[in-house]
């Protein structure tokens, strides 16, 4: 088996890929629901209440949860290679060189992947299309998901 047959072996499927989405999803809503209980507390204690203008709320609160959301994959994705959604899939994220990713790549990946996702999945589909099953935010981010063992 050459090197390039080991490697699309080990690629993710695009399934596995968005079944781990889903679950770090579910746990991405409960960190926004912290987030955003721990930011309706320090603005009552500042304020001495809850501002009246609800949606000056929302708008101040939105662009903190979108921070939270790429600290979470961050974290994992420096650390350990693997969201908790991934690692109940059996897939880790790497460099092209297999090692895990610098903050930039993440930075990266994140914010590509988001776009894609907000343009109706067109990056995610790229994994059908293209031979090595990469998506669009893998090729920018120079990274691969693959399958794992453990």
């Amino acid at each position: 088996m050459t090197q390039t047959e080991k490697t699309l072996d080990q690629t993710a499927t695009l399934w596995r890929r968005l079944a781990a989405m889903i679950y770090d999803g579910l746990i991405l809503i409960a960190i926004w629901m912290l987030i955003a209980a721990v930011y309706i507390f320090v603005v009552h204690l500042a304020t001495k209440g809850v501002p009246e203008n609800a949606l000056i709320l929302q708008f101040t609160l939105f662009p903190i949860e979108i921070f939270g959301t790429f600290l979470f994959f961050d974290y994992f994705w420096r650390t350990k290679g693997q969201t908790l959604g991934m690692l109940a899939w059996k897939i880790k994220l790497e460099n092209n060189q297999g090692d895990l990713v610098d903050r930039r790549t993440a930075l990266i990946r994140w914010s590509t992947s988001v776009f894609s996702l907000l343009a109706g999945g067109i990056g995610y589909w790229t994994a059908i299309i293209r031979q090595d099953k990469r998506t669009l935010h893998d090729v920018l981010s120079d990274t691969r998901v693959i399958h794992t063992t453990n």
